[in-house]
């Protein structure tokens, strides 16, 4: 990607932070925004069978929800919880898209990548759930094949843009406008069960 692309983009980077028990995403949200995790700790937590079960941690420099963004009404699968003070940069959707649009071969890529990306990752899960559940004999259902797009390692942004908006801003201070989150949902304990 060039670097003018690049600065464009973290010139509509918004700077945030989440004090701890925020939520930052809610399951089934659809996602409109990727989260760059600068400082402190996001937890992703499984809360779709009347339990919170943690399914990963993602720390400083992680981020997320950056193929989701590019594939439409996308949603979130688990919820994302700020487990410290965290400070995350966002890149909204309509940002994304006001300036890809002036690049449409680029976007055109990047939602190719984004399209092989889930796919692998759909493909990867499900083998996974047929081998463990084929280890214990038991038959495979819906609900555990639908663990897609949350995890996993692809990036779809080249690792040199996501180190030059990492480095462009230790903070991302400048960068649009800033907003503190401390309203804890009351709704969720929060105590959190390893998987």
């Amino acid at each position: 990607m060039d670097d003018s692309i690049i600065r464009q983009l973290c010139a509509r980077v918004t700077h945030e932070v989440y004090l701890p028990a925020c939520r930052i995403v809610r399951s089934g949200d659809v996602c409109d925004a990727m989260y760059f995790i600068k400082k402190g700790e996001i937890v992703i937590l499984d809360e779709n069978q009347n339990i919170e079960l943690c399914v990963e941690i993602l720390y400083e420099n992680e981020c997320f929800g950056e193929v989701k963004l590019l594939l439409p009404k996308e949603q979130y699968r688990f919820s994302y919880i700020a487990r410290l003070e965290s400070e995350v940069g966002v890149l909204r959707r309509e940002d994304l898209d006001d300036v890809m649009s002036n690049y449409p071969v680029l976007q055109g890529d990047l939602m190719d990548k984004a399209k092989k990306i889930k796919h692998h990752r759909n493909t990867r899960r499900e083998e996974e759930e047929q081998s463990k559940l084929k280890e214990l004999g038991i038959a495979n259902t819906s609900a555990e094949q639908n663990m897609n797009l949350e995890l996993g390692s692809d990036n779809l942004f080249e690792a040199r843009s996501l180190d030059y908006l990492k480095s462009t801003s230790k903070s991302f201070i400048g960068y649009g406008e800033q907003k503190l989150h401390s309203q804890i949902d009351v709704g969720s304990t929060h105590q959190l069960k390893t998987k």
